[in-house]
């Protein structure tokens, strides 16, 4: 009867520990800390049950550096993960499974660092 209470402790901890939310710090920089920040333009939709959130910067290094950190953060959870430049332009991309869903993580900037949009996005579930 213990080995079987053990097992059954084990197993809803782990399924407890597969559920739980992905705290990514990306999504830190939704939290409304931006809404009255110069340049800044935030969007959140939920569609068909995806999600998608997005951040605009025009202008502001200083946030255009938070999200460079953020992303830099995330990347350690990344399944995949894609770094590419050019002399106008720099992208990452990455996904990141939780739940067992998978949610895309973007950010495109320029190169004075000034201007650049990142986003989130996935399936509602990925977020419980």
């Amino acid at each position: 009867m213990k080995r079987f209470l053990l097992t059954l402790f084990i197993s809803i901890s782990a399924v407890l520990a597969f559920a739980k939310p992905p705290h990514l710090a990306s999504e830190e920089l939704f939290k409304g800390q931006y809404e009255q920040t110069k340049g800044v333009k935030t969007s959140i939709a939920k569609t068909r049950g995806q999600y998608h959130r997005g951040l605009t910067v025009t202008g502001n290094a200083a946030v255009v550096k938070k999200m460079v950190e953020a992303i830099n953060k995330d990347a350690r959870r990344a399944d995949y993960y894609s770094d590419n430049s050019d002399e106008k332009e720099h992208y990452t991309v990455m996904r990141i499974n939780n739940n067992g869903r998978t949610i895309q993580v973007g950010l495109q900037r320029d190169a004075s660092g000034k201007n650049g949009y990142l986003f989130i996005v996935g399936p509602e579930e990925a977020f419980k």
